[in-house]
């Protein structure tokens, strides 16, 4: 059975599944991520089909220069201006 999580917001109540919240990595111990699978470059951080450039595949090691938040949802972005997922089902942040 499926747990959820209850969250006041100004106007009501957010409801989610748990297993629909996606937990991201904290980027304080480096700046080098191994990808898990096979993730999307992206052109933006706002992700869309559209925008893919290409992809990494499984165990690649990506230097990033920061982390970016857009609505909500973290991703990193490279040193060539790109962005990756910051989904740690995706990426491993290395030391």
């Amino acid at each position: 059975m499926k747990r959820t999580i209850i969250t006041m917001v100004l106007s009501g109540l957010l409801m989610g599944w748990m297993s629909m919240i996606n937990p991201v990595i904290k980027a304080d111990r480096g700046n080098v991520v191994k990808t898990l699978h096979k993730i999307n470059i992206y052109s933006s951080p706002k992700f869309s089909n559209a925008k893919v450039l290409g992809s990494y595949a499984k165990h690649k090691r990506v230097m990033f220069s920061k982390l970016v938040s857009v609505g909500g949802m973290t991703r990193f972005q490279l040193e060539n201006g790109h962005y990756i997922t910051a989904n740690k089902r995706y990426v491993e942040l290395l030391k």
